[in-house]
């Protein structure tokens, strides 16, 4: 479901810096919130063009933040399991099996085809 209610949106941003503001003490974010919330009463237009702005910067932000949380836990978890894995089972894999493939000697004949699951 796809909302684009440029209302709701003000009324979100608006709610966020008044929370920030509860926790912080900025009176900027409370001039800013008031703002917004006057703005969006009054002007479809700029209310339209504010949460463009917004929505816009939403999707570059989480583009980036996807691309860097994924990154960090590639190299800070995956990485490092996989080089344990590595390192402590290298003398056990090499002596028992060096690869992976083996030959299946193997005539296919109608009833492998019948069900196959």
């Amino acid at each position: 479901m796809k909302r684009n209610n440029p209302t709701e949106a003000i009324l979100a941003m608006s709610g966020g810096l008044i929370v920030f503001y509860l926790f912080y003490k900025i009176t900027v974010l409370l001039i800013i919130a008031l703002c917004l919330i006057v703005v969006g009463l009054s002007s479809a237009f700029i209310t339209s063009k504010i949460t463009w702005l917004w929505l816009g910067f939403a999707k570059i932000l989480g583009y980036i933040n996807s691309r860097i949380i994924l990154g960090v836990i590639y190299y800070f978890i995956l990485f490092p399991i996989a080089m344990l894995k590595k390192f402590f089972n290298r003398k056990n894999n090499l002596k028992s099996n060096p690869s992976n493939f083996f030959i299946r000697e193997h005539v296919f004949i109608k009833t492998d085809f019948e069900k196959p699951f």
